[in-house]
């Protein structure tokens, strides 16, 4: 089994994927309209959440020296709240991209997943960590 930080990614990004569709669907069913910026604000936040996971998981291995499973879990936590807050703080503004460019976005993601599992680039963030 693979335990890169790519294969990790997928945690947080296929349930906000699914949480998404089943907003939508829900909305449209309820007759209920989302705001107006809801869907550039969740791939916005999905990306930032996804992010602070790669940026959180370097920065803690480099300042400790090794990788603590329970910081994982709290960085992966960490992440989803941050991107909910990132996403909550910019539904209420100018988005400088719209539904299609992030549809399109979290298309090429969803690809992007697939296609590095079964194919993995020689980069460090689809290397599996060394453990000590």
């Amino acid at each position: 089994m693979n335990e890169s930080t790519w294969e990790h990614l997928k945690l947080i990004f296929f349930p906000m994927l699914l949480l998404t569709i089943i907003e939508f669907l829900w909305a449209h069913i309820k007759d209920k309209s989302l705001p107006e910026n809801y869907l550039p604000a969740r791939t916005v936040g999905i990306l930032s959440g996804m992010a602070f996971i790669v940026v959180g998981f370097y920065t803690l291995n480099g300042v400790l020296g090794r990788n603590y499973e329970f910081l994982n879990i709290a960085l992966y936590f960490a992440g989803v709240m941050y991107a909910l807050r990132t996403e909550n703080r910019l539904e209420s503004r100018q988005m400088c991209i719209n539904d299609y460019v992030s549809m399109t976005i979290l298309a090429i993601l969803a690809v992007a997943f697939f296609a590095f599992t079964n194919y993995p680039p020689e980069l460090g963030v689809f290397a599996v960590p060394t453990t000590d």
